[in-house]
């Protein structure tokens, strides 16, 4: 179900729309944000992860956890949990993602994992 959803085209409807004015663009950005936030729920559920909201140097933030997570494991360095699940995961089975800060994070652990 994953691999389907991320074999979706980049955009719903259409991966090159293009609209004609700002109407058009603020019309299509909240058809996008409505379907994503429809979905949510349902991922953050299959994912086992909880989705707090806060505000950081007056930001809102989004706060992705998993639903248990052991005291031990709080506040870890990322290429700590890497190496340890190369120890018992092959390598083509795992996946990193993130987006914004999140995905320039995601490439600096893999740059430096090799």
């Amino acid at each position: 179900m994953l691999a389907a959803a991320i074999a979706k085209p980049y955009r719903t409807p259409a991966w090159n729309a293009n609209p004609p004015d700002a109407a058009g663009w603020t019309n299509l950005v909240n058809q996008l944000a409505a379907l994503a936030t429809a979905v949510q729920p349902g991922w953050r559920e299959r994912l086992g992860v909880t989705m707090t909201t806060s505000v950081t140097a007056a930001v809102s933030v989004f706060i992705l956890e998993p639903k248990e997570m052991p005291s031990e494991n709080r506040n870890r360095d990322a290429m700590a949990v890497y190496k340890a699940l190369l120890t018992t995961t092959d390598p083509a089975h795992i996946a990193m993602f993130g987006t914004s800060t999140g995905g320039g994070m995601t490439l600096a652990l893999m740059l430096r994992a090799n």
